[in-house]
């Protein structure tokens, strides 16, 4: 069975990611999930963030890690990926392509192991309340995060930290710095 459009959802439990489909089938989808989940075994720092499928069949795959993803990451899971999808037929006539790549970072937050492993840094979120917030991350879990959120300038700023249900935010995007 075909799916019948842009259908979001997160897989689980193994791995926890974010999964975009436009024209593939459940079991299409846990084979890809469970091999990508097979290859990173060996390197428990890397981690699945994201996965698009789009209409031709053109695969994303998107990684993080706890200490970054070097492009030598995305090579050797996408031959390893690319090889076993078409061994095994995965799609008809083999016809299927294959993008790997290191979550970008202008892009927003998917994953609980995301922000925990930002902490420290600053981020930009908007609830489903739309309202926005900048601060620096403190603490994190897998259902939460806490932001230290400073408000105006000079003697007449205020700091305080403020905790947000992940589920409830819109957007969250971490604050690239080149300051030391």
């Amino acid at each position: 069975m075909k799916g019948s459009g842009n259908v979001s959802f997160f897989i689980s439990p193994t791995p926890k990611c974010f999964f975009t489909k436009y024209n593939m089938t459940q079991a299409q989808q846990q084979v890809i999930t469970a091999q990508i989940a097979e290859l990173l075994q060996s390197k428990p720092h890397l981690f699945l963030a994201n996965i698009q499928v789009d209409v031709n069949n053109n695969i994303t795959v998107q990684l993080d890690g706890d200490t970054g993803v070097l492009i030598s990451d995305c090579v050797q899971l996408s031959r390893a990926l690319y090889a076993y999808i078409e061994e095994n037929n995965v799609f008809e006539n083999n016809d299927f392509g294959l993008e790997v790549s290191s979550f970008g970072v202008d892009e927003s937050l998917l994953l609980p192991r995301q922000y925990i492993k930002n902490i420290g840094r600053s981020l930009s979120i908007i609830t489903n309340n739309e309202v926005a917030y900048t601060g620096k991350i403190t603490a994190a879990t897998n259902d939460w995060v806490s932001l230290i959120i400073t408000e105006g300038k000079g003697k007449k700023s205020t700091t305080e930290e403020k905790t947000f249900n992940i589920p409830e935010l819109t957007t969250a995007i971490v604050q690239v710095s080149f300051k030391d």
